[in-house]
């Protein structure tokens, strides 16, 4: 199926782009290939699920309406060079569901007018499964990918740029999965207006790679008993923070490690509900102290 250089408008009844393959064809399959290019959705929404080791190809994609993306937990699906706004008619469907392998690249995700957000919203929220569904071997990856504000977001909402659901990151013998569902971020920047920056509700793995951030919190990150944390900052530069690192809970298991994180000394905050003594911390932190009339020196803090 190929999609090219299709505008829909529609604010009363917003239609746009909405194909869910929920009907086997032949052989009991739902997999299908479909390229998407040159899609303008002005106030139409974005709602395209697949299945059963489908491709999707996505380029030259605007939606500023809602968009919803399931990628049935095994289906490949690639954007690049595309826009999805949070806006005025936006409803709780901008997430990304079972992504399977999904990759977005060089990509915009932004609030612009009346955001309806809550405490638990995302501009890229993540559900790993629904229901009783749980698939593996899951990942989702931003590459070189902006996190921004249009026209602002209203006083009550509390906003996180990614915003990642809970993983249970653990096998049966209690010991913490490397591999199974895994969060990339590559590059891009993240915008100071949100209140958090990346957001797991409880466990998960991350990679945190070369991005700047300047949310309120940088990173919030949460766990619980067999409800691991494997997260591995690397070249995270960090500015306009009031707080690095925010842990919620804590766990033995939890591994946290840091490779060439840059950020000022006033930004250097890490806080936790229950102290920090629960989890284990990895690498080092390269802080620069500001000092009046002299160049910037470098000041390492292990961990």
């Amino acid at each position: 199926m190929q999609v090219n250089n299709f505008t829909a408008h529609g604010k009363m009844h917003p239609g746009g782009i909405d194909f869910e393959i929920d009907g086997a064809g032949y052989g009991g399959w739902k997999r299908i290939e479909a390229t998407l290019d040159g899609i303008l959705l002005p106030d139409g929404d974005f709602d395209v699920g697949v299945a059963d080791e489908s491709i999707v190809v996505g380029s030259n994609i605007v939606a500023r309406a809602p968009f919803n993306v399931y990628g049935g937990g095994n289906s490949t699906m690639r954007f690049n060079n595309c826009v999805f706004g949070v806006g005025e008619y936006s409803t709780n469907l901008n997430r990304i569901v079972h992504p399977g392998d999904m990759t977005f690249t060089s990509c915009q995700f932004y609030v612009d007018g009346k955001s309806d957000a809550t405490a638990r919203s995302g501009l890229a929220h993540v559900f790993w499964w629904v229901y009783a569904e749980t698939p593996r071997r899951q990942s989702l990856t931003f590459n070189d990918c902006d996190f921004r504000v249009g026209s602002g977001i209203a006083a009550a909402d509390t906003t996180s740029a990614i915003y990642v659901e809970g993983d249970n990151s653990h096998r049966d013998d209690g010991t913490l999965k490397d591999d199974e569902y895994v969060v990339t971020v590559r590059g891009g920047r993240i915008a100071p207006e949100f209140d958090r920056g990346v957001f797991f509700r409880m466990g998960g793995r991350a990679i945190l790679k070369d991005t700047e951030i300047q949310a309120e919190t940088a990173l919030h990150l949460a766990s619980q008993d067999k409800w691991f944390l494997n997260v591995l900052v690397d070249g995270l530069r960090v500015s306009k923070s009031r707080t690095y690192l925010r842990l919620a809970d804590g766990s033995p298991s939890n591994r946290i490690t840091h490779h060439n994180v840059i950020l000022d000394e006033e930004h250097n905050v890490l806080s936790a509900t229950y102290g920090l003594g629960l989890n284990t911390f990895r690498g080092r932190r390269t802080e620069w102290i500001s000092i009046a009339g002299k160049p910037k020196p470098q000041k390492v803090a292990e961990e």
